[in-house]
């Protein structure tokens, strides 16, 4: 019996483990990707800026200040660490930015007379933005 019990019990924590997902994941839309863009973008301009501020601060610790050696050397090469950790927030920003300017499908309706009535129906069409 503690053998058929311990078995169900496994069973029933594997088939929730194991499971499909029942709630598709959310699509995004142009605007969705256009506003992450931004957002990387930001990330990636503050790293890069605050990076150069902190090696070039650090830099004046280590030339003029020589009791601040040690401070001015780890401020330096935080700086410069945090320059090429912009990179890839630039890349994605970019990444981004195209996905939501491309072409996009979308459903619009469409009048049609049916039986001497309006109905509308739907009918795919792809978008292209160029901007300007």
């Amino acid at each position: 019996m503690k053998k058929i019990i311990v078995f169900g019990m496994l069973l029933m924590l594997t088939v929730n483990t194991f499971s499909q997902q029942t709630v598709p994941a959310p699509t995004l839309t142009s605007a969705d990707y256009l506003s992450k863009s931004k957002h990387q973008k930001k990330i990636g301009m503050t790293l890069l800026l605050g990076g150069a501020g902190c090696a070039l601060v650090g830099s004046v610790l280590v030339a003029i200040i020589t009791r601040s050696i040690e401070a001015g050397a780890v401020i330096m090469a935080a700086g410069l660490i945090s320059i090429p950790a912009s990179i890839p927030f630039f890349i994605a920003a970019s990444r981004n930015k195209k996905k939501g300017m491309s072409l996009s499908f979308k459903n619009e309706t469409v009048p049609q007379i049916k039986n001497g009535s309006f109905t509308t129906r739907y009918a795919p069409s792809l978008t292209l933005k160029i901007s300007l």
